[in-house]
């Protein structure tokens, strides 16, 4: 899949991964960030084409999950890049999940202003999402990718074999990136997604790469954010409000998960403020529902989401902005909506948790 300026390869993916690093970076050092679990589950899966990379060593080894995207973190793979001597003709290989791909590109894309990076994702939220599309960054004062750049990496190669290593609940996460693909732009695999129910690793496999594509789409005509690529915000206006309160806390709650929950309230709004038929909003309802645990949205208070909305990166000044559906499958973007519908549509994603999606 030609993505502008990098290919995105999922046939026979590692042995041209290692074609493409050792015809490009001939020379260069070839360096690894990964995470401990991407070290234990996957890495032994692609051993042998690290070896005919001549990989020189693994430059930093990352705590799974959302508190390892910090500017503490990134603080030491600096230094640790400085310490090893990396230079800008060297090579960084990201082999993880969201996570990774995210810190790392950030890393290396301020580092010496720029060293090349290849992402190797290891999730499905890094396949159909993170590891794709250019956007890098950490959080920062507990608000979500806070600080970040755009800076595409030189390939992206899938192998889809390393969603056999995910527990379930990750796997279903990255799901939701998915659904969201064919909620703003393709129709017909909404509906083989309704018919599906509970994802399958086959299932995910045959209809991934129409998903990364759906998100090219709108990447190559828009690649700095600025007009029809914020298509790609739907349901992550409440989505990153939600993970921002749950930053601190003892509960773990997957961006997938919010983001499920926020495509919820969504698309309650679209049903007011765009048109989108109340079958739609239950359809959506009950297949986000089916699919994905979200009793953590009853254990918030609407009000509290106030604050993080303030801060969502889509805002025009003060003014919410959000992604709407007119219908299944046709999302437009920069809608303005009330702070009091906002928070109306979160309570009722907990009615529709709760078993009575109250309209």
């Amino acid at each position: 899949m030609d993505a502008g300026s990098y290919q995105v390869v999922f046939e026979d993916s590692m042995a041209k991964l290692v074609r493409f690093v050792n015809a490009n970076y001939p020379h260069s050092k070839r360096y690894i960030i990964a995470d401990n679990n991407t070290l234990e589950h996957c890495l032994p899966i692609i051993d042998k084409y690290l070896g005919e990379m001549k990989v020189e060593q693994r430059v930093f080894k990352l705590e799974p999950g959302e508190d390892s995207k910090s500017m503490d973190l990134a603080y030491q793979l600096w230094e640790n890049f400085t310490d090893l001597g990396i230079s800008r003709g060297d090579v960084i290989l990201n082999i993880g999940g969201g996570v990774v791909s995210d810190l790392g590109g950030f890393v290396a894309a301020t580092y010496k202003r720029g060293v090349d990076v290849i992402n190797v994702p290891t999730s499905l939220l890094a396949m159909t999402d993170a590891s794709v599309g250019g956007k890098v960054g950490v959080n920062f004062n507990q608000l979500k990718n806070h600080l970040g750049y755009f800076s595409d990496p030189k390939g992206v190669f899938i192998h889809t074999d390393f969603l056999n290593t995910l527990p379930d609940r990750e796997f279903v996460s990255g799901y939701a990136e998915m659904i969201k693909h064919a909620l703003i732009s393709d129709k017909s695999t909404w509906v083989r997604m309704i018919e599906q129910g509970a994802p399958s690793v086959g299932f995910v496999t045959e209809i991934l790469p129409a998903s990364v594509a759906i998100k090219y789409h709108f990447v190559k005509q828009d690649p700095f954010d600025k007009g029809i690529r914020k298509v790609l915000n739907f349901g992550h206006t409440m989505g990153h409000a939600i993970e921002t309160l749950f930053m601190d806390s003892d509960t773990e709650v997957l961006h997938g998960e919010a983001v499920a929950a926020g495509m919820i309230c969504a698309a309650y709004v679209s049903h007011i403020e765009a048109g989108l038929a109340k079958v739609d909003v239950v359809a959506i309802s009950n297949l986000l529902q089916e699919v994905f645990d979200l009793e953590f949205v009853t254990w918030l208070m609407a009000e509290n989401l106030e604050l993080p909305l303030k801060h969502d990166k889509k805002n025009a000044g003060t003014e919410l902005r959000f992604v709407l559906l007119t219908e299944s499958g046709k999302a437009i973007y920069d809608q303005p909506v009330s702070m009091e519908l906002a928070l109306r549509s979160f309570e009722f994603v907990q009615s529709v948790v709760n078993g009575e999606m109250e309209f």
